[in-house]
């Protein structure tokens, strides 16, 4: 017969690694249970971690006590974070912690009772429920951490049991009677002016958040911290600063309308100049309230940091002088600043944070300065008019969602010293046609590219080894690309709606696709070898793709990386046929219903002995390249053929499914017997995706390969 293609056997010795190496820290195992994701806690107790149902169909979830056996105890950092769906909630009595923003966006949610036993409500736990009118605290709570209801605007009904050992409500303020602390609002304030009450120590982040009523406040001088945003998007005014508040945090009055800042000329910590209020200790310029309508400011000589938010929605601020002693600008500094067209940093400055420059519409350009580290998440994000940036050889990561939305970048250099790149970093940049990958990145993380209409070539570098979710979806311009070898992973909807799209070569490397990967590209073709996963996803979702065989020609025998058998390729005397059997002897089933030979006028590889018995690979026709043992009596054979004996791994297994046992594994996974569910296996080594097992299928005793899977270690015996 013709030579069929010659293919190659990758089938790894499945050795057992007893290596020593550097003790990982653990990390807490996610487990399942129903509809819920939790985690144990070091009592022995159950942390729920999210909800994993279906949102359409409820609308009040009353929470599990138990969790597989496990009580309840706790509920975990933003386990139902921006669960739009839930209206009611009940929490069990099990309960005694409700972690960080538990329920924050939670936008429908209308009433919670907090249980007598819990004794903790983390930050921000229930944030952001526009329509939670009702609240009952139990008097077990101890500790409250950053106002749990910031930004809950209908909040009216709030009931504390009598005589509540820490908390208490003083005019519609939540109040930490212990710390003298004021948590945030949770009723109704009476009036348009609130005096904080003498005794006050603290005023806690966000604690008025959108209380759009207040226009005016006096803060006491027994005050002595001002939270981060304490007073953000009020209706504010005026303000009045006390003499004692000495720490001050993230802008506290951002949003508000502030017209006067009135502080003490001797105040020690605090300053007025120009209507910006600055903190003296520490050169920090807290707040230019926006209201101010300023369209040009110089930063007085001398300051070190620009506060977080200090400058957020300065509209009208089209010029900016900022002296070289600055060395800090905060999150979201100059979010906002719509005026900004051009602006020169300091070369001193060293760190620059979130969303600095986030919605500064008109930015075209800006220089970072050497010395920055990091390009910080959403630092330029919806810069829609942003066309150039210099990054210097000092940063080495680039945040999440960094340059979203820079609709008008269309090149971007980034140094050979960035090893990390966020989520994100660069979704939605239409014009992006010019990026290079530098070579120390190993992570292609999700949405990166998304939406890069203009993004038509691009290289992905060695040291990749893998692909995030939705990393190049939505990239028009894509019409080529070739992922290197040591990729892993290629995430769902990596390459979704990139109609352009014709031509993915995927690395045998590959062992996880994701859902969707492809959708919406319909003239790609995957470009793939034999054997590989890649090759079973496409025969799974019918995509079209091309196969390479890894090999050579008639003389040269077929390329295996190490750690694999080395195929041999052996003619036979013409005119012979040889009977095949799935095993190395005649106790083995024979392969092909019964009928199985080589015939000695074709071609086979050989992998190695078995006593009498050599395993081969032949080839069957152009679409079948079966794998079996012939006698080898009689043959002549090298003396470099590999005594299989000693090399077969010996492990148990059981099947979790019923399994197709084939001896085609390559190409056309022709069924030699159908294993049934729970019978145990002995793996021998593996293939690709594939494990090479022994089994004894009622009498009759196979060898074959089996999806790696569908196989879990059998308890020893």
């Amino acid at each position: 017969m013709k030579r069929a293609s010659l293919l190659i056997l990758t089938l790894f010795l499945a050795f057992t690694w007893r290596g020593g190496g550097a003790a990982e820290e653990e990390k807490q195992a996610e487990l399942l249970s129903g509809d819920y994701s939790y985690v144990l806690l070091e009592d022995g107790t159950a942390e729920i971690t999210g909800y994993t149902g279906d949102d359409s169909s409820l609308a009040s979830l009353t929470l599990p006590g138990t969790l597989d056996g496990r009580a309840v105890t706790s509920i975990g950092h933003k386990a139902f974070f921006g669960r739009d769906f839930l209206t009611g909630v009940t929490i069990p009595q099990s309960v005694t912690r409700i972690g960080d923003l538990a329920f924050a966006y939670c936008w429908f949610l209308s009433g919670v009772r907090i249980p007598d036993n819990v004794t903790h409500i983390g930050d921000y736990a229930f944030r952001g429920c526009q329509e939670l009118e009702s609240v009952t605290i139990g008097r077990s709570v101890e500790t409250v951490g950053a106002n749990p209801f910031s930004g809950c605007g209908s909040l009216m009904d709030f009931l504390l049991p009598p005589e509540h050992p820490l908390l208490q409500v003083v005019d519609g303020v939540l109040c930490d009677r212990q710390e003298m602390r004021l948590i945030g609002r949770v009723g109704s304030i009476s009036g348009e002016f609130y005096a904080v009450p003498d005794g006050t120590l603290i005023i806690g982040d966000e604690a008025f958040y959108e209380s759009y009523i207040l226009k005016g406040v006096t803060i006491p001088d027994s005050v002595t911290r001002i939270g981060d945003y304490a007073f953000g998007d009020c209706s504010l005014e005026s303000v009045t600063i006390g003499r004692s508040v000495r720490t001050v945090g993230a802008n506290p009055f951002r949003g508000c309308h502030l017209t006067e800042i009135a502080v003490s000329p001797d105040h020690p910590w605090l300053r007025v100049v120009d209507g910006v209020l600055f903190h003296h200790p520490d050169k920090r310029l807290i707040c230019c309230p926006a209201v101010l309508q300023l369209e040009t400011y110089k930063v007085p000589d001398g300051t070190v940091s620009i506060g977080n938010s200090a400058f957020e929605n300065c509209h009208n601020l089209t010029g900016l002088t900022i002296p070289g002693s600055v060395t800090s600008i905060g999150d979201s500094a100059f979010a906002g600043c719509t005026g900004l067209t051009v602006l020169t940093l300091p070369q001193d400055v060293t760190s620059i944070g979130l969303g600095a420059f986030d919605f500064c519409l008109n930015l075209t350009g800006l220089t970072i300065p050497q010395g920055v580290t990091r390009v910080s998440d959403w630092m330029f994000s919806e810069c829609e008019s942003l066309t150039e940036v210099t990054i210097p050889d000092s940063v080495t990561s680039i945040g999440e969602e960094a340059f979203s939305g820079c609709t008008e970048l269309a090149a971007l250099t980034l140094p050979e010293g960035v090893t990390d790149i966020g989520k994100g970093a660069f979704r939605g940049c239409y014009s992006l046609n010019s990026l290079g990958i530098p070579e120390g990145l190993t992570n292609i993380a999700a949405y990166v590219f998304a939406g890069c209409e203009g993004l038509g070539d691009i290289q992905i570098p060695k040291g990749v080894t893998s692909i995030g979710e939705g990393a190049f979806s939505e990239c028009g311009s894509l019409i080529s690309l070739t992922i290197p070898e040591g990729v892993t992973g290629i995430g769902e909807h990596a390459f979704e709606d990139s109609s352009e799209f014709t031509s993915l070569t995927i690395p045998d490397s590959v062992i996880s696709i994701g859902e969707s990967a492809f959708d919406g590209c319909p003239d790609l073709i995957l470009r793939i070898e034999q054997g590989s996963y890649a090759q079973a996803r496409v025969r799974e979702n019918k995509i079209a793709a091309q196969f390479s065989h890894r090999g050579s020609s008639d003389e040269a025998a077929p390329f295996v990386p190490d750690g694999t058998l080395v195929p041999l390729e052996v003619r036979l005397p013409e005119g012979k046929k040889l009977p095949v059997y799935t095993g190395p002897g005649k106790e083995y089933a024979r392969a092909g219903n019964g009928k199985a030979n080589v015939s000695t006028n074709g071609w086979v590889q050989v992998f190695g002995r078995e006593n009498d018995w050599l395993l081969v690979q032949y080839a069957v026709n152009d679409s079948q390249m079966r794998f079996g043992y012939v006698p080898a009596k009689g043959l002549k054979l090298p003396e470099s053929l590999t005594d299989l004996t000693s090399l077969w791994e010996v492990a148990s297994f059981s099947l979790i499914q019923p399994a197709l046992l084939t001896d085609d594994p390559l190409s056309s996974s022709t069924e030699i017997a159908r294993l049934s569910k729970g019978l145990q296996v002995r793996r021998l080594g593996w293939m690709g995706f594939c494990s090479y097992v022994e089994a004894l299928d009622g009498e009759r005793l196979l060898r074959g390969f089996v999806e790696s899977k569908l196989l879990v270690a059998a308890p020893p015996k």
